[in-house]
């Protein structure tokens, strides 16, 4: 038994280092929930937005004169949601990928930098 030997550990740089770690967890979360709102605001605004934009295409048809001009009101209110919708998808998935990102960044650099801080205690 005595040729096992454990390492010196220092317990204080070891609580030192997960308290840290614990810390960047909750940063983490934080800015993960802010992210998550930011989102959320973005969605309801373009949300709202669409159905002003619905209303009005809806009133432009009605008071088209013709059928002709209503069928052709109707195709470009068509085309318009359309494009809109794609656009609002678009820039939705960017917003959520990039909160992804910065997440997974910040996950990543603290998980590398508990890694060193447990070799650091392991070469002393």
């Amino acid at each position: 038994m005595s040729e096992c030997k454990l390492p010196n550990i220092d317990i204080e740089a070891m609580m030192a280092a997960q308290r840290k770690g614990l810390e960047a967890i909750a940063i983490n979360n934080q800015k993960a929930f802010e992210n998550m709102q930011a989102y959320m605001r973005r969605q309801s605004d373009l949300a709202r937005q669409s159905m002003e934009a619905t209303s009005g295409l809806v009133q432009a048809v009605m008071a088209a004169p013709t059928a002709e001009e209503k069928v052709a009101k109707q195709v470009e209110a068509t085309k318009s949601t359309i494009e809109g919708c794609v656009s609002s998808l678009k820039e939705l998935s960017e917003l959520l990928s990039q909160s992804h990102v910065e997440t997974m960044q910040t996950v990543s650099s603290a998980v590398c930098e508990g890694i060193d801080n447990i070799q650091g205690m392991m070469k002393k």
